[in-house]
């Protein structure tokens, strides 16, 4: 598969990539724990215990504008 250059260095959501993507793509876990505390992988942003979810998940205020990222999600590179 040839690489896309405007995907170089970036952190994508599922919707984002086409299944081919996806499957030639390394995921990660959008979010990480750190001494206790949550950060989002994209940003590295901390998530605040009010941006929690009624499904389960927590997601990255910081975030929104290049899509939302969600604790139960993955990113992909």
């Amino acid at each position: 598969m040839k690489v896309n250059p405007n995907y170089l260095g970036r952190l994508f959501t599922e919707k984002e990539l086409t299944e081919e993507e996806r499957q030639e793509a390394v995921r990660l876990p959008a979010m990480r724990k750190e001494k206790g505390k949550l950060f989002c992988q994209r940003c590295n942003s901390l998530i605040l215990e009010e941006w929690y979810l009624p499904i389960g998940a927590y997601y990255c205020r910081e975030c929104l504008l290049m899509k939302r990222v969600r604790s139960d999600q993955a990113l992909y590179y």
